[in-house]
């Protein structure tokens, strides 16, 4: 089975991957389309851009064909992609995976992305995507795409990997629930300047509720229109 989750930025994604690679059966991809989103963005300025258009295809077919699609020895394979990332990119290749989509509670999301990108915009929160991605595989796949929501994972992590699990019809192992701390082979060659907490931890740490606070001013029109999509989107997360 390919198992492909698509997240915002800073929303427990690494995580969520880190777990699965926990997994004796599942191998793990981290952000294939990347350095396509870069090269067809050349005025996204991200930390490490030079070394990431260096480390993957800049072409989509390239990654879908080399990446997504190509022959893997596990029995599973997980692939983390970033909603944003995905702009214009032909998405049949969906069909052939168990899509799990992130959320996050915008406040919080954009609270921690400001902490990395001076200024984020909508389009960089992903949940604008995500809706999209939603909707269109709600209404094409007789498997309905499983809405993750971040907050409830970290809650619970136990009962939730679980219900996640037995969405995609695969079994739970415990293993999933903890990781050494430190990078994986795995990673991206962008880990360094994106990955440093989840490098530190070592499972799902439970939410602060502390980081329900103030937002910049200069966001709270990225945080309206975010939350909008949110809302929506969280109606139809996966429940335990």
């Amino acid at each position: 089975m390919r198992i492909h989750q698509i997240s915002g930025p800073r929303n427990i994604s690494t995580a969520l991957m880190y777990s699965f690679a926990q997994r004796p059966d599942t191998l793990v991809v981290d952000e294939p389309f990347y350095a396509y989103y870069l090269a067809s963005n050349p005025n996204v300025d991200h930390p490490g851009r030079e070394e990431v258009l260096l480390s993957l295809p800049v072409d989509w077919q390239g990654v879908i064909d080399g990446i997504i699609l190509k022959d893997y020895s596990s029995e599973h394979v997980f692939f983390k992609n970033m909603a944003h990332h995905l702009e214009g990119v032909e998405l049949r290749f969906m069909h052939d995976c168990a899509n799990l989509l992130l959320i996050r509670h915008p406040l919080d999301l954009l609270i921690s992305l400001s902490k990395v990108l001076e200024n984020p915009s909508l389009r960089e929160t992903g949940i604008t995507q995500t809706r999209h991605y939603f909707e269109l595989l709600s209404t094409s796949q007789e498997i309905k795409p499983c809405i993750v929501h971040s907050e409830k994972l970290l809650q619970n992590p136990s009962a939730y990997l679980l219900a996640i699990c037995e969405q995609l019809g695969i079994p739970f192992y415990k293993q999933m629930l903890s990781w050494k701390a430190g990078a994986r082979k795995e990673d991206g060659i962008w880990a360094k300047y994106w990955y440093e907490a989840v490098h530190k931890s070592t499972g799902f740490q439970k939410p602060k509720e502390s980081q329900h606070k103030a937002l910049p001013s200069f966001l709270k029109p990225v945080y309206e229109e975010a939350l909008e999509h949110y809302l929506h989107l969280e109606k139809y997360s996966l429940k335990i």
